[in-house]
């Protein structure tokens, strides 16, 4: 990368580099562990979930060591090799909350094939230049300080810490449109009511014509479901639907639809990263991934 390029990067990320060395150097969490879960935040910022680290950086030290707790055990999720799938639906209850949606770590060990993806393209593109050898030095001096540490103090709770917040994502979410297997005329200027075809196929990696699908605790939507979602307000665009498997009597939580191109999308969506729809009574959280342009 050139030196432009990676002074520019080196100023965007300067949150980033702050928090990385509050974690370390404060907080005594191990440099390398560090690495992965800021990278693990960046790409939930990907994800459409918006100045996640700025919320996180705000937090107190009580707080964040929870929240990177739990980033922590989202990784052994994802883990290819030791990864055990999770059971239960409330097990991130901080990160819930950041996020303003229903994610657990079910999400991470379901998308662990993708995560893992962006996780390394993150570390790789990312992370080896904003923590640089300046950082660990930084990491490293005694007499080294931050003038913002002084607001971060240890005498809230997490949990509570969280709850007396605000998300910085709550208004980020798309339109939310009611359905019952169509949507209602006029709820968004992004819908098609006579569903004309949008069949065009590409090359483009399913990657980037897949759309997250999340859907309310105890009341997922079945395949077909999705399926004739889509296809009565788009047109035949759906080229696959997944949904989590699950042990039996747990419900799914999760999905993945893989459309025929990916121009469709920002239509579905209405230009934004996320929305919520009503579909046969149950919700429905889909986003988009959306990568940073990196030099």
């Amino acid at each position: 990368m050139s030196g432009t390029g990676s002074d520019d990067l080196l100023r965007f990320h300067i949150v980033d580099r702050h928090l990385f060395i509050r974690l370390v150097r404060f907080m005594g969490k191990d440099a390398a562990l560090t690495k992965m879960v800021i990278a693990l935040w960046l790409l939930l910022e990907e994800l459409g979930y918006k100045d996640l680290i700025r919320t996180i950086f705000s937090k107190d030290n009580s707080t964040l060591d929870a929240i990177f707790q739990e980033a922590t055990s989202c990784l052994n999720c994802m883990d290819p090799n030791t990864g055990v799938q999770p059971t239960d639906f409330n097990d991130t209850p901080l990160l819930y909350l950041l996020l303003n949606e229903p994610i657990n770590r079910r999400y991470f060990y379901y998308n662990r094939d993708f995560l893992l993806n962006g996780l390394n393209h993150i570390l790789n593109s990312i992370c080896s230049v904003i923590f640089d050898e300046n950082s660990l030095k930084a990491v490293e001096d005694p007499a080294m300080n931050l003038s913002v540490l002084g607001a971060f103090g240890e005498g809230t709770s997490a949990q509570g810490a969280l709850l007396g917040s605000t998300s910085s994502h709550s208004s980020t979410t798309g339109p939310v449109v009611t359905t019952d297997q169509t949507l209602s005329t006029g709820a968004s200027p992004s819908l098609n009511p006579s569903a004309n075809p949008f069949v065009v196929a590409e090359s483009t990696p399913k990657d980037q014509r897949s759309m997250f699908l999340t859907f309310s605790n105890g009341f997922p939507l079945r395949r077909e479901e999705i399926f004739q979602f889509f296809t009565a307000n788009w047109g035949p665009i759906v080229e696959e639907v997944m949904i989590e498997r699950t042990t039996r009597g747990v419900a799914p939580q999760f999905g993945r639809v893989v459309f025929n191109n990916a121009s469709i999308i920002p239509r579905i969506l209405n230009n934004q990263p996320t929305a919520k729809f009503f579909v046969n009574g149950k919700d429905l959280w889909a986003r988009m991934y959306s990568p940073r342009k990196r030099n």
